[in-house]
């Protein structure tokens, strides 16, 4: 499990990644913490970088996020793709 927070001009916001096992498949769920988190099961492993790519409903509409997830020493490197390029986002994740 991992915090991670992105900073955006609209504030910051918390997310919590999961990693784990979906019927022998790699998956993640992201998620606030303070509510069950959305399930990602279309996850790749390209070399060291986990990728992760699912739907956000967001605002009425269904917004495509693609994550990035690379470990760094003790901290987990994302990259946050909305919107198909529209808005991106880095930020570093601790361990829970």
């Amino acid at each position: 499990t991992w915090s991670i927070t992105l900073e955006s001009p609209d504030g910051d916001f918390p997310l919590v990644v999961d990693l784990m096992d979906a019927d022998g498949k790699l998956a993640m769920q992201v998620g606030d913490g303070q509510q069950e988190g959305q399930e990602v099961t279309d996850v790749t492993k390209s070399g060291e970088e986990l990728v992760g790519s699912y739907l956000m409903f967001l605002q009425g509409s269904d917004v495509p996020v693609t994550v990035r997830l690379t470990m760094d020493g003790e901290n987990l490197q994302s990259s946050w793709d909305f919107a198909d390029g529209a808005f991106l986002i880095d930020a570093v994740g601790t361990k829970q």
